[in-house]
């Protein structure tokens, strides 16, 4: 444990835990020491030279943001001494950059344009220069231009560390500029324009290219909610003027592992304005004409009276915990139909539900077996990312079979992932520290390889060690976590464990079956899923945002909100409850599917109630019993997660500009 040492930061006595810099302390103490280049949770560098800060008993100023705190350190930030070095930097900085305030994109939350304000710099008293470099605009994200960098590196730095590796330092002194390799544009290199870099960018060197002019950022409206895309489920910030979004980003504010969003995360809300489904829509003469809710749930109604157990229900992994929980309502109470379908149960089972909720930020040891995620393919891309970014900070990593992580893994055991968690196991074991008879029984007689029993002296050493595992390698891999610390299904979709819980659960099996069925009468489709033909014969009703190829062939079609107009719950591979607000209200005749079920149920004279926060909070009091678990892959929950992922967020990733990523993708892969 840290020792705790006490300080005086402006005669303020404070006690902050030995290793912290004198910028965090101050932060902690709720002193704002100014800055450019820090990023809280890497490592400072001291380029800008604002957070000097003077110390008792030395004859200069020190970089606060690389300067570790002492016992009965005393400190000044503020002296008048100081308040000028502070002046000169940046009159220095502006005497190298744009002034263009009124008409810039970050005019308003522009960290330059805060310091000039704050120590009335109003122009440069030195002779101005100007590069005139090229900008770099040839894709439709992000906005590159060296003109207005101030050579921070923190684009760089947050580049670098989730391992992607697009942007360095070209060139010495003040004529340097940050670019990609060989000077090329973004979309000629490995760039995967998640858009960290515009994230922690504080001046407008980097941009997001669809903001540029659109609204001033005193006029926007800033609401958290969470993106639905994907198992990682990331947190953003969604800013909107008048119900229209002009831009997302991360969510936190400050540089933390988790401040990671993709490409499909940032942009991916073009979808909504692309070909919406604007209200209910009824088959009439063989075409989709509109109508009111009225009428469709009339006729919804009274097809479902007809049909009752010959109804098939079907979702993605993306549906809320709320919607979930009246579906199964729906079904079962009032239909009586049994025949409840979803994605996730493709790779979601029984054993593949974590027994205690875990946190990856409190590792101190991955063990990361046969997993293969990528921030290039967006696959779990935050998950990577997160990884590779705490890694970097110290924290060791086990890789295991075949996985992504061998390169950046302390210890590596390679061979079958199922075998070589054995072996791990098996040493582990081995050195007295398993409990649990099954575990101890199939792993008797197992000889440990030599990574494996190095990478058991690391296991043995943690406090917090976290296992991650695909799905059908985590009954396997959980097994370590009964030994100490927690495992992590790699999941796919967002609420994935939420469905599960919520009690909607298939086989691979039964979904295949419904693919090749023919004799339901009706079949309820809630968002996109891998169905793409119609049967002749079933009455079809798609409860989607945009008008498909598949809704089109629908009987009904029923308008659903977008993800950021639902509210709701979803629990992450973590078995983290996460809560969507509403962000913007594109159209408000949107309904979200437990008013539709309401509705029904209402018009066949039955009752469902509409969940509340304290059922989910009964469905997280479920408890899953830890066992040890048999050392065998399962193999009917493998399948292709790009293809999944791919086919659920089809509109997403085929609104204009993420087709244009797809195809610049495609091009250079055929290139290379």
């Amino acid at each position: 444990m840290s020792k705790t040492l006490n300080i005086k930061i402006n005669n303020q006595e404070i006690e902050v835990q030995e290793g912290t810099t004198i910028l965090d302390a101050a932060e902690q103490a709720g002193i704002h020491i100014p800055n450019l280049c820090y990023l809280k949770g890497m490592k400072g560098i001291g380029a800008c030279r604002l957070c000097l800060v003077e110390v008792e008993g030395l004859k200069t100023p020190v970089t606060s943001c690389t300067t570790k705190v002492k016992e009965g350190m005393s400190i000044k930030t503020d002296t008048s001494e100081l308040e000028d070095i502070r002046k000169f930097v940046i009159d220095l900085i502006l005497s190298m950059h744009p002034m263009d305030c009124m008409t810039c994109q970050k005019a308003g939350i522009c960290r330059l344009q805060e310091y000039a304000f704050k120590y009335e710099v109003q122009e440069s008293n030195y002779i101005r220069k100007r590069w005139n470099y090229s900008t770099d605009n040839l894709n439709p994200f992000i906005v590159r231009d060296p003109d207005y960098c101030i050579h921070c590196g923190r684009c760089v730095k947050v580049c670098r560390d989730q391992g992607t590796n697009v942007l360095d330092f070209m060139g010495r002194g003040i004529s340097a500029k940050i670019t990609t390799a060989q000077d090329k544009p973004l979309h000629e290199t490995n760039c995967t324009f998640c858009g960290s870099c515009v994230d922690v960018c504080p001046v407008n060197a980097l941009k997001d290219k669809i903001g540029d002019f659109k609204d001033r950022e005193w006029n926007l409206t800033k609401s958290k909610t969470f993106c639905t895309f994907c198992g990682d489920s990331c947190a953003i910030e969604v800013s909107s003027n008048k119900n229209h979004i002009v831009r997302i980003n991360s969510a936190y504010k400050s540089y933390e592992p988790k401040s990671y969003i993709c490409a499909y995360g940032r942009y991916g809300y073009d979808y909504i304005y692309e070909n919406p489904v604007k209200s209910p829509m009824i088959r009439k003469d063989g075409q989709l004409w509109e109508s009111s809710w009225s009428e469709a749930i009339k006729l919804i109604s009274e097809k479902l009276l007809q049909s009752k157990n010959t109804t098939a229900f079907i979702t993605n992994g993306s549906l809320l915990t709320e919607d979930a929980l009246s579906l199964f309502d729906f079904a079962n109470e009032v239909l009586s139909a049994r025949h409840i379908f979803t994605t996730s149960a493709l790779y979601v089972d029984d054993d593949v539900i974590p027994a205690k909720k875990s946190d990856l930020y409190e590792a101190d040891l991955f063990i990361i077996a046969g997993l293969k995620i990528g921030q290039s393919q967006r696959m779990l891309p935050a998950l990577d990312a997160i990884i590779r970014r705490i890694v970097k900070s110290g924290t060791p990593l086990i890789s295991i079979g075949d996985t992504d992580f061998v390169n950046i893994s302390s210890v590596h055991i390679s061979g079958d992932s199922i075998t070589a968690l054995k072996s791990l196991t098996s040493a582990i074991c081995k050195e007295g520290y398993c409990t649990d008879k099954n575990t101890l029984k199939d792993t008797e007689g197992v000889e440990p390889t030599e990574e494996a029993i190095e990478a058991s002296k690391l296991f043995i050493k943690a406090t917090n060690p976290v296992v991650i595992a695909p799905p059908d390698l985590y009954a396997s891999a959980s097994n370590l976590s009964i030994i100490k610390g927690f495992a992590i299904p790699a999941t796919y979709e967002a609420n994935a464990l939420g469905l599960s819980l919520a009690g909607i659960e298939n086989s691979i099996d039964d979904y295949k079956n419904l693919l090749n069925k023919k004799d339901f009468k009706v079949l309820y489709v809630i968002g996109n899923t891998t169905i793409s033909e119609k049967s002749a014969d079933t009455f079809t009703i798609v409860h989607t945002t945009t008008l498909d190829e598949f809704a089109k062939m629908a009987d009904v079609v029923l308008p659903l909100p977008s993800t950021y107009e639902m509210s709701g719950t979803i629990i992450d591979y973590t078995l983290t409850p996460k809560t969507l607000i509403s962000v913007v209200d594109t159209h408000s005749y949107r309904k979200a599917p437990r008013e539709v079920f309401k509705m029904l149920a209402d018009a066949l004279d039955k009752e469902i109630k509409i969940p509340r926060e304290s059922d989910i909070k009964r469905l997280l009091k479920t408890k899953t019993k830890q066992k040890g678990k048999a050392f065998e892959r399962n193999e009917s929950l493998v399948v292709n997660p790009s293809l999944l992922i791919d086919t659920i967020n089809s509109a997403v990733i085929n609104s204009n500009r993420l087709k244009w990523l797809e195809q610049t993708e495609v091009s250079k892969f055929s290139k290379g």
